[in-house]
């Protein structure tokens, strides 16, 4: 193998190959929940109501809203819970009615935004059962080491909390493979 080249800073670099597959193995795991999500967008100023980031909560399910693209639109995530997903396909289009049947009994201004929200899109709420995501010198973190719910955060919160786990890990091990495998072993449990 030739030596590498210095680049920028100094550094030299050779690529590493990985012929691994993570989280992508086995099928998913279907909740009971549908998600909705529409972006709409404003000719005129947007609303101040609905300026900021929003979370409703009720029975049927919750809502989260938040303004994007410099205020000139506002992205609607609904997740309607116990609605199983109806087919094999990962998503489908969804009419207002659809959305509005599962939450008919809310507050009129969430009812306001889910009325004038569209086109509206629907996916299946899914994620894969824990693997392995540590072999050797290479882990993941986050949702790219465990599939989560695409909602809440979860997949960023995940990442913070195997980051302290990892941190801990490396600090008590000998080697990185080991630090690595503690570490797995220390967060499959949470997942």
């Amino acid at each position: 193998m030739s030596k590498s080249k210095p680049g920028p800073g100094g550094c030299a670099a050779r690529p590493c190959w990985a012929p691994m597959a993570f989280a992508a193995d086995g099928p998913p795991v279907r909740h009971s929940e549908v998600l909705f999500r529409a972006l709409t967008t404003f000719d005129t100023p947007m609303p101040e109501r609905l300026a900021g980031i929003t979370l409703w909560l009720c029975r049927q399910g919750h809502v989260v809203h938040y303004p994007v693209r410099g205020g000139k639109a506002l992205n609607v995530v609904a997740a309607a819970v116990k609605s199983p997903w109806p087919g094999e396909d990962w998503s489908a289009p969804a009419d207002r009615q659809e959305v509005m049947a599962h939450f008919s009994k809310i507050h009129e201004d969430l009812f306001q935004v889910l009325a004038v929200s569209s086109p509206w899109l629907k996916w299946a709420a899914a994620d894969r059962g824990p693997t392995a995501w540590s072999r050797n010198r290479v882990t993941l973190v986050g949702d790219a080491a465990h599939a989560a719910l695409p909602y809440l955060a979860q997949g960023a919160a995940m990442a913070l909390e195997d980051s302290v786990a990892l941190s801990l890990c490396a600090q008590r091990s000998d080697t990185i493979a080991a630090a690595f495998s503690a570490y797995e072993a220390l967060r499959k449990p949470r997942t």
